[in-house]
């Protein structure tokens, strides 16, 4: 299942095997960093 994708990072990011990334050449601000942590994070979970 996959985590809900906010606003602030949607489009920004690009999901790979087991993973997501974000989209060459983007620069997250402090807050869209923030959320692309926490939904890495949710994703890593639920793979173990």
């Amino acid at each position: 299942m996959i985590p809900i994708i906010g606003k602030l990072i949607s489009g920004k990011i690009e999901f790979i095997h087991n993973d997501v990334i974000v989209k060459k050449g983007v620069v997250l601000t402090p807050e869209e960093q923030e959320e692309f942590d926490l939904l890495r994070e949710a994703l890593h979970s639920e793979d173990r």
